[in-house]
């Protein structure tokens, strides 16, 4: 199978800017497009993934298909060694056949906003080596959007 790869975010639409009202059809509809890296997960106590997500891209989910079940564990992922800095604790538990996400509560501030350098992914778990699976990333590339303070 054949793959196009872009150097930037996609939008998709029919109307790029507002010239007049909802009435009329002339209200901006382009959005972004959501991309996803997945790489194979090995249950290691700290590995980097290979993923990098772009400068100014907002995380929408990071999800784990656990395909081997894993030995009891948490699992924490961020952008450097042993770093927490895209999520923590994700209790991985002992089940296999199963998708795991992190919940609002595990995310952090990155998700709205990575920054302005890309941002490479790492994961670290607490114990065990059994667990075996699929790690998603998916995001928004370049939504570089100004938070409401």
């Amino acid at each position: 199978m054949g793959q196009t790869t872009f150097s930037g975010p996609i939008k998709a639409g029919t109307v790029s800017d507002t010239t007049g009202t909802a009435a009329d059809g002339k209200k901006a509809n382009v959005g972004s497009v959501v991309m996803a890296q997945s790489v194979a997960w090995e249950q290691t106590t700290t590995a980097d993934t290979g993923m990098v997500i772009p400068a100014n891209s907002q995380i929408l989910e990071i999800e784990l298909l656990i395909t081997t079940a894993p030995s009891a564990a948490d699992l924490t992922i961020g952008n450097a060694t042993g770093g927490a800095q895209l999520g923590t604790t994700l209790a991985l538990g002992t089940t296999d056949d199963i998708v795991l996400k992190f919940s609002a509560a595990d995310t952090t501030d990155l998700w709205a906003d990575v920054g302005s350098s890309d941002v490479p992914v790492w994961v670290t778990s607490s114990t065990g080596t059994a667990g075996r699976g699929v790690l998603t990333v998916s995001y928004i590339q370049g939504n570089d959007i100004a938070l409401i303070a």
